[in-house]
């Protein structure tokens, strides 16, 4: 006997199954929570080098694509086979992309750690000696019959007894532990450049097979949904490597220009600590809006150490460093990579540094451009199938929605068309980049 299957029946059960899995995942977050957390946390740190290669392949992707390029040009004068010349240009493109990544970290390690140990050693032997200044400069700036002056020197010398004590007394203490300190530090450290290596490995494997990783995820993409769904994932991929890629890149070198600048400038006007500070201050500067200010604060407290008199000075460069920034590096170098405006900027940065921290405010840009991009697609095709207006200026008017008059229509249409005409300048503005390809590209005509 054969049996006939119901599609009503099966559509019932399936939905039945599905219902029941949402109730017991509802059920576990809300009284597992904590268990979830630990179990999702220990995934993620089993995962940890996947994430360190896949991070590092994709900081590497654009050196590597511009690499294959320049070498491609010369391989095919000399090599018949293209399949070859490819395979011979990528070893080579991931090889020297690898190299240059050890050698700036290297260099910065090289530059950094010196810098660092000198500055510590320094401060301990001249603490007196900053804080006999620092008393004389708050005396000499409120005068010695001031009210205020009695609390403000009262107030160093605190600070002077409580570092004093730390260092003579806490941290006495604190070396008691020092085996134990010094086993657990050496073995976190271990571990993490154990993962560091395995991730540098791992995108290796990423770098040089790229394509075919890609390849091998869109069929699989069109695979398990269908044409539509599946040409709609791969357009949101592609938009989401557009805004993360050109972000990053961009930002990476937005900070070194700020960094480089900074140090020369700290060292024209000879502030103390210029090249600690100064890679402290590119450092952070990856991170949107806040970056720069985080890097300066340790700064400032060490130039006011230092030179209490030049703290004002570095407050100063500080604002005007971050004023170039923010309207003359930021926009040539970057444009209109997420298309946000300064409040989103500002609450993307604080929601994701919440949540996940130094990560989070470093990826939490693009990562909410992308959302944004995605909750507009959804909301313009919902307006569509109610057959109302996509565009935002019509819903200006105060009150609930209605259809404009003329004379309304008329001075909206007119402030919309130069909404468009700012955001069309804006959006074909060159990049200090794109011109930098340009002329690259062209020189040869010249």
């Amino acid at each position: 006997m054969n049996y006939r299957w119901d599609k009503k029946y099966l559509y019932w059960g399936v939905t039945v199954i599905c219902v029941m899995l949402a109730g017991f995942v509802t059920f576990a977050i809300i009284f597992k929570f904590q268990e979830i957390l630990n179990v999702a946390s220990f995934l993620f740190r089993m995962f940890t080098p996947i994430w360190y290669g896949f991070a590092v392949a994709y900081l590497l992707t654009p050196l590597v694509n511009k690499l294959d390029r320049i070498q491609m040009k010369t391989y095919l004068k000399y090599m018949k086979k293209t399949q070859r010349a490819k395979k011979v240009a990528r070893v080579i493109s991931v090889t020297v992309s690898i190299l240059l990544l050890f050698g700036i970290i290297t260099g910065l390690l090289l530059l950094l750690i010196p810098q660092l140990i000198t500055n510590i050693f320094g401060f301990y032997e001249n603490m007196e000696s900053y804080f006999d200044r620092l008393q004389s400069w708050v005396a000499n700036l409120l005068g010695e019959n001031h009210p205020f002056a009695v609390y403000a020197e009262q107030f160093v010398i605190r600070i002077k007894e409580t570092i004093e004590k730390w260092l003579s007394t806490d941290l006495t203490l604190q070396t008691q532990n020092l085996l134990q300190y010094i086993t657990t530090t050496t073995w976190l450290i271990i571990k993490s450049i154990t993962n560091i290596i395995i991730g540098i490995i791992i995108s290796i494997y990423f770098l040089y097979s790229k394509e075919k990783f890609c390849a091998q995820g869109k069929k699989m993409t069109y695979a398990l949904l269908n044409r539509r769904r599946s040409d709609t994932v791969i357009k949101n991929a592609r938009y989401m490597h557009r805004v993360f890629g050109g972000f990053m890149t961009g930002k990476l070198v937005e900070s070194t220009i700020v960094g480089s600048i900074c140090f020369v400038a700290m060292t024209l006007f000879r502030f103390p600590y210029p090249t600690l500070i100064s890679v402290a201050i590119g450092i952070t500067n990856i991170i949107p809006f806040f970056g720069l200010y985080i890097g300066a604060v340790p700064g400032a407290i060490l130039v006011f150490l230092a030179e209490p008199t030049q703290v004002l000075y570095f407050c100063i460069f500080i604002i005007i460093l971050h004023q170039v920034e923010g309207n003359i590096i930021a926009p040539g170098i970057l444009g209109e990579a997420t298309g946000l405006n300064g409040f989103w900027v500002i609450f993307s940065a604080l929601v994701f540094g919440g949540i996940f921290g130094v990560v989070g405010f470093i990826i939490g840009v693009p990562v909410f451009a992308v959302i944004c991009t995605w909750i507009r697609s959804g909301v313009t095709q919902r307006l569509k199938s109610k057959h109302m207006p996509t565009e935002t200026i019509a819903y200006y008017l105060p009150g609930c929605y209605r259809p404009m008059t003329d004379e309304e229509s008329i001075r909206f249409q007119k402030w919309e068309h130069e909404e468009t005409i700012e955001a069309f300048r804006k959006a074909t503005k060159k990049t200090w980049l794109y011109k930098m390809k340009k002329w690259w590209k062209l020189r040869k005509y010249q």
